[in-house]
């Protein structure tokens, strides 16, 4: 590998840093991620993968999901050795040190994810320089998923090995490549269910692949048989969680294709909002060199194909934009497959699209999605003119409002610019102050320098809104535990010890 040993922890030292420089050391950022790290406290606290939501006024207190994360058991298991050990330790770290352990997660499985890109992008140029791993991470929107607490990155990570260990096994004999590849892809598919749609195009990647070696029929088809079982699992679990396999734990929300397709493209690829072309131009350079000659075709079914059908189908998703998140999140499972090409085309074609990558990603690790698409929703659009109701939806489709240039509006004025803002630049109405610095800053190395302090754990509060949903559906006894951890994390937290002494009056035996 060019540049040694000594290149190798150069690079992997760069990528700690970055994966530090993005920490923020809070466990919870998304609604995705506090749905399923609930149902994991809730076995570490009562011994069952379930925790009660608050009841729904919309949709009543017997909804659906009402105990259980929507998004299935998987993400709840994937999280539970990131929560139990530190869980384990809570009386020594503290609700902040819990928090923070918690958080590792998110670097994890960011980390995980450039792993699987060189691991990619060695099969396609084996003296490929190890400092292509961080130029990846930092140059993608990825680099924000160290922070924000969503699984997309886990399922990257084994898409990608997937893949490699699909090309790789081309020159190897025996099953092995087989079973490996099958999990990495039903692994990725159990935290991501809309991935089974690449079924089809990961076996005819490795038919591809395998094809003229000795067993590669064979391969292919233990391959296609295993990913089956993989779907099985998936639809089972479904089943006895929800009572239907049929919607992996998402409901209806997975089959609300709403969006016009070619508006989602155009949101996906190409917007200042979401686009590909701005989040991760290292991705849309690894894109166009599959167009040119010289790649296998295996690669360009992996690398292309699986990537183009997904972005196909998540186009027409309701929420395509990802909601409070930073770049096209749906579409970060294939990153590092769409990315990994570029290291195939001419330094001066990839050079500065890594360059640019970082300048805009850098906002996205600095400045918090939300904290910008939370302002925004709360401005009057220009007379005569509307926009979407949500934050989320309005920077991705108005393009003058893109997180890109709201992000750096922010950071510029915590630094003491005087910059107008971009809302009252597209001719809105601000209705209220824009964030300040204590508002939107995340990493705790920035905060920390500018003399913020460290966000409030959200582990407490979880908790404590876990115990008062049991209160709210008749079942004090179930919420006395959780109210107990919570008041232990947090014994300030305001109305939670009263609601405690509640619960333990109500649940305490009455002397005869």
């Amino acid at each position: 590998m060019r540049g040694g040993r000594a290149s190798v922890r150069a690079a992997a030292i760069a990528t700690v840093l970055l994966l530090g420089a993005a920490f923020i050391g809070r466990s919870v950022v998304s609604w995705d991620a506090a749905e399923a790290i609930s149902d994991t406290l809730g076995f570490l606290v009562q011994g069952r993968f379930e925790a009660a939501k608050l009841p729904s006024a919309e949709l009543g207190p017997d909804s659906a999901f009402a105990f259980r994360s929507h998004y299935g058991l998987f993400p709840t298991l994937l999280l539970l050795p990131f929560v139990a050990v530190p869980w384990a330790l809570r009386s020594v770290l503290g609700a902040q040190g819990l928090d923070a352990g918690i958080a590792l997660a998110w670097t994890a499985g960011t980390l995980l994810a450039v792993a699987a890109f060189r691991r990619l992008a060695r099969f396609l140029v084996p003296e490929s320089s190890p400092w292509w791993g961080p130029a990846f991470l930092a140059s993608t929107f990825l680099w924000a998923y160290a922070a924000d607490s969503f699984f997309e990155t886990f399922a990257a990570a084994g898409l990608a090995c997937a893949a490699a260990e699909i090309l790789e096994g081309g020159g190897r004999t025996g099953l092995r490549p087989a079973f490996l590849a099958a999990a990495a892809f039903s692994g990725a598919a159990l935290l991501k269910p809309v991935l089974w749609i690449l079924v089809p195009v990961f076996v005819l990647g490795a038919a591809l692949a395998w094809r003229g070696r000795a067993g590669g029929l064979r391969r292919t088809f233990v391959f296609g048989a295993l990913v089956a079982c993989g779907l099985a699992v998936s639809w089972t679990a479904s089943a006895l969680r929800f009572g239907g396999g049929e919607n992996f734990g998402y409901g209806d929300e997975a089959l609300r294709f709403t969006t016009p397709l070619l508006q989602g493209l155009y949101g996906l690829l190409l917007s200042p909002g979401r686009g590909l072309l701005f989040f991760a131009p290292f991705a849309v350079v690894g894109a166009a060199r599959l167009l040119f000659r010289g790649v296998p075709l295996a690669v360009r079914v992996l690398c292309g194909v699986a990537p183009l059908l997904l972005v196909l189908t998540v186009a027409r998703f309701e929420g395509w934009h990802g909601g409070s998140a930073w770049g096209p999140r749906h579409t970060l499972p294939v990153l590092p497959l769409l990315a990994a090409p570029a290291l195939l085309a001419r330094r001066r074609a990839v050079l500065p699209a890594v360059a640019a990558g970082v300048g805009v990603n850098a906002l996205g690790v600095f400045v918090a999605a939300g904290a910008w698409m939370s302002w925004v929703e709360l401005s009057r659009p220009p007379e005569g003119s509307s926009w979407p109701r949500s934050g989320p939806e309005i920077v991705s489709v108005v393009p003058s409002l893109s997180p890109i240039s709201g992000h750096a509006f922010l950071l510029g004025r915590s630094l003491g610019l005087s910059l107008a803002s971009p809302v009252s630049r597209a001719g809105a109405t601000e209705r209220v102050p824009a964030p300040g610095a204590g508002q939107f800053i995340s990493p705790l190395f920035l905060r920390a320098l500018f003399g913020l302090p460290s966000m409030h754990p959200i582990v407490p509060a979880l908790l404590h809104r876990i115990g008062a949903a049991y209160v709210l559906r008749g079942d004090p006894a179930a919420a006395a535990p959780f109210l107990r951890e919570a008041l232990a994390l947090a014994p300030a937290r305001p109305g939670l010890r009263e609601l405690l002494g509640e619960v333990e009056a109500r649940t305490q035996p009455h002397p005869r």
